[in-house]
């Protein structure tokens, strides 16, 4: 009888050891291998996505039977990436997505459930306060090697306080004993010896807590603080639920290095060369595997694109406050009782026999099929049938997060801006690779770049690259070789596909670039006259000249800058000018050993205003002489001046009258003299008022005609003003002249 139990019981043990197994089979280290389960391997890492925003998605793929568990090892700082990006696939019908970790109980609170409560950092004094009446033995400073034994009673303050003297009192000293020290401060009492003492507690130099528990309760606070979990790793078990062997994977964001690209432009050598006729473009990127996990032969995908992403802090459970409300006095609390359970017993039935048929679909819930025996199970996987058609699912079933997991609802979209793939690749922990990513033939055309005005005659090696690799190149250092040989470096930028840019590299010091002529020429093209102000349209055109040789053996493109200026616009060259980034672009071809002009005709129209009513008939008369001036505005201008020449004539005439008067207010002036110094009977007197009164009648008679005279002029001036105001001529081409320039 004892025999038929133990081998009863060896059976059922061998049958919950193969049910309950924790371990996941790989596929092989391919991932699209043979099923046959391997229970002595766990999940293998298969995938590695990293973005540009440094963080990267980690994919574990593997072969499960029945129901099993995946334990992850974590830091504490990558859990809250973990719980906060984990996703699941079952392709076998399973359920996945149940996820266990060990609480991580607050500090706060783990503290708080210690007898003696840490927290905020508490000083010596408090927490002696929280040791009231607790057995202490305290060694004092002064005198040395004293010890009291006791329990605390408070703690409290002493300020500092000297009572006045009065004159003639004797002075008292204070009986000190040993463990008393005068002056303001905090001060213990304890009960020691069936006696009350006070202690300075700056004189207590160590504390003994002689209680067991006590010491051990504080030991442990302190062993809480030292293991905070930022400190240490934890671990995370991943539930897969269900029946037979299928394959199963699962991912999740870390945050990561960020990658780096550096890219090599090999450049044909020109001539007779064994290498290809267009230049190759290499990239490389630059990833680091800082986690704690051995890259071993991975895809690796490097993605652009700049999805959002953040930490929130999951792993740690939040507590909320709640008030303290006492019960009401006189209230009698009652046990609330129930007629029947929560949850009936057809469900606990159904659960027991984990058919499941209660509720559809939720990650607890089973999945219809009775498990096999290890026997059984054995006889099915060695079907040839079996293996083909889970072969045939692992191979064309992609990575789908909602198959297996009922509560995700919607999956992201991955960001087409670039993606490298990379198969196969091993990266050990801790440690960087450089991984080619790119290997393609490129557009690029070789160049001269030569910026108009800068100091040196020797413009840059540059090469003008076109993105037809049909990816997007994200920015990074670029290096050029010709052939083998190096010729220089700068930094590519983000270049999507289809555009181009022009790179420049190193000096070329074959070719040299000086300045040669300047001229500048200004004609007139129309003119208009509106009410005294002649507006003329001008053409300014400004030449500029450029020797360019060339002492290389092969030809050489010069592409030569300038700087844009407002409305003004090239004649020449004729062809090959364009516009980039607010400069001007002149392509120019030179031969082996050769020399060429670059020649650079500028123009722009420009008006003039002058304003003509300020003018003399001098000044009209050199305005008269610009070339080009159309006939109409001339004769308008002549006819001007003919007017201002009435008015001179006025004017001359009426500065003559003046003079005259001037000179009759003088003599009158010298005969009043005269009249003064002589006596009035005398015949000489008489005379002089004689003449005198006829001055008086000539000089009244002079400025009655100045006053004529002058209305005259301002007639005159009134007639060039009002001639000036009703003048208007449209705006006229200019009239042709002889050797005008064009």
């Amino acid at each position: 009888m004892n025999r038929i139990v133990k081998l009863i019981g060896l059976i059922l043990l061998s049958a919950l050891c193969a049910s309950c197994t924790s371990r996941m089979a790989l596929p092989g280290d391919s991932m699209h291998a043979s099923t046959t389960p391997s229970p002595a391997q766990p999940a293998r890492l298969a995938r590695v996505d990293l973005f540009s925003q440094g963080v990267g998605v980690f994919q574990y793929q593997g072969m499960v039977h029945g129901t099993q568990t995946q334990t992850l090892s974590l830091r504490s700082g990558q859990i809250n990436d973990v719980l906060g990006s984990l996703v699941f696939q079952d392709t076998g019908g399973g359920s996945a997505g149940e996820v266990t970790f060990p609480a991580a109980t607050p500090l706060s609170v783990t503290l708080q459930s210690f007898r003696l409560d840490i927290n905020n950092n508490p000083s010596r004094r408090q927490l002696l306060q929280q040791l009231r009446g607790v057995s202490l033995t305290l060694a004092l400073k002064k005198p040395a090697n004293c010890k009291v034994t006791g329990r605390i009673i408070d703690l409290l303050h002493w300020g500092f306080f000297m009572p006045p003297m009065r004159p003639g009192s004797p002075v008292s000293p204070a009986k000190a004993g040993p463990a008393i020290i005068r002056g303001a401060g905090w001060y213990i009492n304890i009960f020691s010896h069936d006696k009350l003492k006070q202690i300075a507690l700056n004189n207590v130099q160590s504390i003994r807590i002689n209680n067991r528990r006590l010491r051990e309760s504080l030991n442990k606070a302190l062993q809480a603080v030292a293991d905070q979990p930022s400190k240490h790793r934890r671990p995370i078990t991943l539930w897969f639920k269900g029946h037979g062997t299928r394959l199963v994977r699962f991912a999740y964001l870390l945050e990561t290095p960020l990658w780096r690209m550096t890219y090599r432009l090999i450049l044909p050598p020109q001539g007779k060369s064994a290498m290809p006729n267009k230049p190759v473009l290499q990239g490389l990127a630059i990833v680091a595997n800082q986690t704690d996990m051995n890259w071993n032969n991975v895809q690796l995908d490097i993605r652009g694109g700049e999805p959002l992403s953040f930490i929130k802090n999951l792993y740690q459970p939040l507590y909320m406050w709640r008030p303290i409300v006492p019960a009401p006095a006189g209230t009698h609390l009652v046990p609330q009782t129930y007629s029947q359970g929560a949850i009936s017993g057809a469900y606990n039935a159904h659960a027991m026999t984990g058919k499941g048929a209660i509720g559809g679909g939720g990650v607890f819930a089973g999945q219809g099929a009775p498990m096999q025996p290890p026997d059984a199970l054995k006889t099915a996987l060695a079907q040839p049938s079996f293996r083909m058609q889970n072969a045939q699912k692992t191979s064309v079933q992609p990575f789908n997060p909602l198959q297996g997991v009922n509560a995700m609802a919607s999956a992201g979209v991955v960001h087409p801006a670039f993606d490298y793939h990379v198969s196969h690749i091993t990266v050990p922990r801790r440690q960087s690779a450089v991984v080619p990513v790119l290997v393609t033939p490129i557009e690029a055309q070789r160049l001269d770049l030569y910026t108009i005005g800068q100091s040196s005659p020797h413009p840059f090696l540059a090469a003008r690259i076109t993105n037809d690799t049909h990816k997007f190149l994200p920015s990074g250092m670029l290096t050029f070789y010709t052939g083998s040989i190096f010729d220089g470096q700068t930094v590519l930028h983000a270049l999507p596909q289809g555009r181009h840019h022009v790179y420049s590299y190193a000096v070329d010091q074959s070719v040299t670039v000086r300045f040669k002529h300047f001229s500048q020429h200004t004609s007139l093209i129309a003119a208009a006259l509106k009410q005294a102000a002649l507006h003329l349209k001008n053409q300014i055109t400004v030449n500029n000249l450029y020797d360019v040789h060339n002492t290389a053996s092969h030809q050489r493109t010069i592409v030569a800058r300038s700087s844009v200026k407002k409305d003004w616009k090239i004649l020449l060259p004729a062809h090959g000018v364009t516009l980039h980034k607010g400069q001007y672009q002149y392509t120019l071809k030179i031969a082996p050993a050769g020399q060429s002009v670059l020649h650079i005709r500028q123009q722009r129209n420009q008006t003039q205003i002058l304003d003509l009513s300020g003018q003399d008939i001098a000044g009209l008369r050199s305005i008269l002489q610009t070339r080009g001036l159309p006939k109409n505005i001339v004769a308008a201008i002549r006819k001007a001046m003919a007017l201002m020449k009435v008015v001179q004539q006025q004017q001359s005439v009426v500065n003559g009258t003046t003079a005259r008067i001037a000179q009759a207010q003088s003599d009158e002036l010298r005969l009043r003299q005269n009249l003064q110094a002589m006596k009035k009977v005398s015949p000489v007197y008489n005379n002089i008022a004689t003449q005198l009164a006829a001055l008086d009648t000539h000089l009244m008679a002079l400025q009655h005609q100045e006053r004529i005279e002058r209305k005259r002029v301002n007639t005159a001036q009134a007639a060039v003003t009002n001639y000036w105001l009703h003048t208007q001529i449209p705006q006229t081409p200019a009239a042709p002249t002889k050797g005008r320039r064009h």
